[in-house]
């Protein structure tokens, strides 16, 4: 049997260096300057399940998005 995925794509912005989550799989996060910051969301998520599979930058080398993945269970 082919294993199957779910992904969830995370979009970060900064506050005083600090790399927040203000948008999840395109839908953008009310309050989000509010936190969780992103090591305690990732962290959350990683609890679930989700293992972090790619992470892109912008060209000061800032975070700027990650995407992570979990096997689908069977069912």
């Amino acid at each position: 049997m082919i294993e199957q995925w779910q992904y969830v794509f995370v979009g970060v912005q900064y506050i005083e260096d600090i790399p927040m989550v203000y948008c999840v799989n395109d839908h953008h996060l009310p309050n989000w300057e509010d936190g969780p910051s992103l090591h305690i969301f990732i962290n959350n998520l990683a609890q679930e399940g989700w293992s972090l599979t790619s992470v892109g930058y912008d060209s000061h080398g800032q975070i700027k998005t990650l995407v992570l993945q979990r096997a689908v269970e069977s069912g």
